[in-house]
């Protein structure tokens, strides 16, 4: 059923094409530094260093390709997407090579290998893809790699998609059909004749097997509710990929995939960025950079730590109970900024910028966010990470979640010391439902880059918030 470019071997196939093309850019990468001595800079190489370390370069690219998503089942063949992935993977492939000789020291090889190496993977393996691309669309625009599309619903929305499909041949979609969608008992009239009825909503799965469908598109707004789900699990069923095509109302929801075919929205269900290799990606940058950070601020941290027990009585840390990833409770970690006795008698209360409860120090490390140091080790645990939205408490999460729906979609991922909420401006009591909305923004936008930036930006505030 379908195309090439849809089947499971496509992307083993886009797999072995890359690891083509990356093992021949780094000959051609050698080739330019030491043969054709494109960049005459002398000095001695051993061959064979070069050689023992091809393949096992070959494989950390293809890994990495594989860590930016580059092989999951219906990724594109190439666009700007595509070509940014390839050249984070390429980046990564390299730092972490380079970074594993610098340790064991097995060989000496040329710096200058390091960005024309950089250079001609990404180079290749995206004219490699570009090129490849180009082939499937003239196949496409040839007919010999088509994916059959049955619309569902009969009114304006599916006259619009057709007319869509038939005037845009290089996308592949070639149009089965209609599925009607209204109630048998319906006295709305459609007199158009021309169209190519396939039957009734009712007879999904024989339209299916009878007319070899790739692709079910839902332009009926007003389907029912159980119906739309009966349907959405006979398509999953027999493995044919379902959108939908909503009415402006629907267009609000937030957790929606929104993929624009010549002017029309097909939404299908949005899935976070932060799972599989990107989330083990996200803790793997977490563990590498709070080692070093903890044995920066260990001396800052003795003297904090110094300076709260000479002013006060009490611990030096105060632990507390937040809500982290998938609504699992932690204790947190803190310097003490607060009175031992702070919240005696009140229970848990919102802190304030000019809280009486402070003592002098605590006033002086909370506003240079001193406080927050100990929860590096949080980070080293796995209950928190450096970037992601703020743990909240418990007690005044019980009260958020009853007036804020979406609330606790903020605990799909890990907690983190610094947010997009937090470089925003969005600190202490201002508003819960501005912080929720930038939480769920950088939920379901989340990218490597992204964290870099929160952490530049928490390290380098800007003047004002954006």
């Amino acid at each position: 059923m379908g195309s090439f470019s849809r089947s499971h071997w496509y992307p083993l196939a886009l797999l072995g094409l890359d690891t083509a093309l990356a093992s021949f850019a780094l000959w051609l990468a050698y080739f330019l530094r030491f043969e054709a001595a494109v960049i005459p800079l002398g000095g001695e190489h051993n061959p064979g260093d070069y050689l023992r370390a091809w393949p096992v370069a070959a494989i950390l690219l293809v890994l990495s390709f594989s860590f930016m998503r580059l092989y999951d089942f219906g990724m594109k063949t190439f666009d700007l997407d595509i070509f940014q992935r390839i050249f984070k993977g390429a980046f990564l492939a390299v730092a972490l090579f380079f970074a594993t000789e610098f340790f064991l020291r097995t060989a000496s090889f040329s710096r200058v290998m390091t960005p024309l190496s950089l250079i001609t993977v990404v180079s290749l393996v995206s004219l490699g893809r570009h090129y490849l691309d180009q082939w499937l669309v003239s196949r496409k625009l040839a007919g010999l790699d088509v994916c059959h599309v049955a619309i569902v619903g009969t009114g304006r929305a599916s006259d619009a998609l057709a007319q869509r499909i038939r005037e845009n041949p290089q996308y592949g979609f070639r149009l089965a059909g209609f599925v009607d969608a209204r109630h048998p008992e319906s006295v709305e009239l459609d007199l158009d004749t021309t169209k190519p009825r396939l039957g009734r909503v009712e007879e999904l799965p024989e339209i299916l097997e009878r007319h070899s469908v790739d692709m079910v598109i839902v332009a009926s707004p007003h389907m029912p509710h159980e119906a739309m789900l009966t349907l959405f699990q006979q398509c999953e069923q027999r493995f044919v990929s379902c959108k939908f095509a909503p009415d402006l109302f629907e267009l609000i929801l937030r957790d929606m995939e929104v993929d624009i075919f010549e002017g029309i929205p097909l939404l299908s269900l949005r899935e976070t960025r932060l799972h599989g290799w990107n989330s083990l990606l996200k803790r793997v940058f977490d563990i590498v950079a709070t080692v070093p950070l903890l044995a920066i601020t260990v001396p800052v941290m003795a003297i904090i730590s110094l300076l709260i027990k000479l002013e006060s009585k009490g611990p030096v840390f105060y632990v507390q109970e937040r809500m982290g990833l998938d609504g699992r409770v932690f204790r947190m970690i803190k310097f003490r900024s607060m009175r031992q006795d702070a919240e005696t008698g009140t229970g848990p209360v919102w802190s304030r910028d000019s809280d009486p409860r402070r003592t002098r120090v605590g006033r002086m490390i909370r506003s240079l966010n001193l406080d927050e140091l100990p929860q590096l080790l949080n980070v080293l645990r796995g209950d928190m990470s450096l970037v992601g939205p703020r743990p909240e408490r418990p007690h005044f999460i019980e009260q958020f979640k009853q007036r804020l729906p979406r609330y606790m979609a903020r605990h799909r991922v890990r907690a983190g010391i610094t947010g997009w909420a937090q470089v925003n401006g969005l600190r202490g009591n201002t508003s819960i439902t501005d912080r929720l909305k930038y939480d769920l923004y950088y939920i379901e936008n989340w990218s490597f880059w992204l964290d870099i930036r929160i952490l530049i930006r928490t390290i380098l505030p800007r003047r004002r918030p954006v």
